[in-house]
């Protein structure tokens, strides 16, 4: 968990993922939208690939959709699979400031909803410091 606590103080969308998986692959150019949208000092988009491979795997291919503004991750230990259920693929957690999940969605989401957008923005301002 190391990654999310380099997070810290910021509002995180945590996205699991995998290269193999076709609603995962459909989801990413929303997130990496979403980041360059929303991301900043209070709000973090991360992809995290469940794939069984070395870091460039999921780094290249993310790049290879030509999505920019994600920051890639790869599970190497399994650590966090372990800490946030894979109930299916893709999942997405929302983490508090504090560092606590506040919710989650299972499956593809449209990021790029006004619906989704103002969801969001509650959470990232309703969360903001002092």
């Amino acid at each position: 968990m190391m990654v999310l606590d380099r997070y810290r103080g910021k509002v995180i969308l945590l996205n699991l993922w995998a290269t193999w998986c076709p609603p995962c692959i459909q989801e990413l150019p929303a997130l990496d939208n979403l980041q360059s949208v929303l991301g900043g000092r209070d709000f973090t988009v991360l992809a995290l690939s469940i794939d069984e491979a070395d870091i460039e795997v999921p780094v290249s291919f993310v790049r290879g959709l030509g999505l920019k503004n994600l920051d890639v991750y790869l599970d190497f230990t399994g650590t966090t699979a372990k800490a946030f259920p894979l109930y299916g693929l893709p999942i997405t957690y929302l983490i508090d400031r504090r560092g606590l999940v506040i919710g989650y969605i299972v499956g593809a989401a449209d990021w790029n909803s006004p619906e989704a957008m103002k969801f969001l923005s509650h959470y990232i301002v309703r969360a903001a410091p002092g």
